[in-house]
C-alpha cells in the first residue's frame, strides 16, 4: 500500500489496478473497518479483503480519524495527486465554512439537542453537515427547513431518530 498525505488527509492506494474507493476493509470474515466517505466521487465503492492492509488502515484511522483517511485503488497511479488535491479541497472548504460560521455550529448543536440524539448520532449528524457544506450547500438553510417541516423539539427519541434518518438520506442522495 502506498500512503500519500495531502493537506492533512492520508490517501492509501491499494494495488488492485481498478478505480474503486473502499468503504470496507476486512482482515477476516468477522473483522472489518468502515472508513467514512463523505464526499462525492466518480468511483465504484467496494470492499478490500487484505489482512496486511487492514492493520495499516486500523492504525491510520486510530491516529488520524476516519475523516482524514481515504482508501482507494486506481488504474492510473499518476492520477492520485490530482484526485487527492480535489478531495482535500472539498474537506478544507467544509471545515472552513463550519468553523468560521459560529452560528452554523451552534445551530447544529441546537438541532442535535432538539432531536434528542445520542452522542454517536450527534457526531454523525455533524459529519454529514460537514459533507453537505463541502458540496457547496447552505447548512443554515437546511436546518431552517428542518425546523419548518417538523415541530421541534421532538416529543421522543424515536421521533428524533426518524428525522435524523430523513436528514441523512436527504444529504447522502
Amino acid at each position: 500500500m502506498i500512503i500519500k498525505e495531502y493537506s492533512g488527509i492520508f490517501f492509501c492506494l491499494a494495488d488492485e489496478n481498478r478505480n474503486i474507493i473502499y468503504n470496507k476493509i476486512s482482515k477476516s470474515g468477522s473483522i472489518s473497518l468502515y472508513p467514512d466517505i463523505f464526499f462525492k466521487h466518480p468511483f465504484e465503492e467496494g470492499e478490500l479483503n487484505a489482512p496486511d492492509i487492514y492493520d495499516t488502515a486500523a492504525e491510520l484511522l486510530r491516529s488520524h480519524g476516519s475523516a482524514h483517511c481515504v482508501f482507494l485503488s486506481l488504474t492510473d497511479r499518476n492520477a492520485l495527486c490530482d484526485i487527492a488535491k480535489s478531495i482535500a479541497s472539498l474537506f478544507e472548504r467544509a471545515v472552513h465554512s463550519l468553523s468560521v460560521d459560529d452560528d452554523a455550529a451552534k445551530a447544529i448543536n441546537t438541532l442535535c439537542n432538539d432531536l434528542e440524539l445520542s452522542a454517536t448520532m450527534s457526531a454523525s449528524l455533524k459529519q454529514i453537515f460537514t459533507y453537505y457544506a463541502a458540496c457547496g450547500n447552505d447548512v443554515m438553510e437546511l436546518i431552517n427547513d428542518t425546523y419548518q417541516a417538523f415541530r421541534l423539539p421532538v416529543g421522543s427519541k424515536k421521533e428524533g431518530k426518524a428525522i435524523y434518518a430523513g436528514l441523512y438520506q436527504h444529504i447522502m442522495d
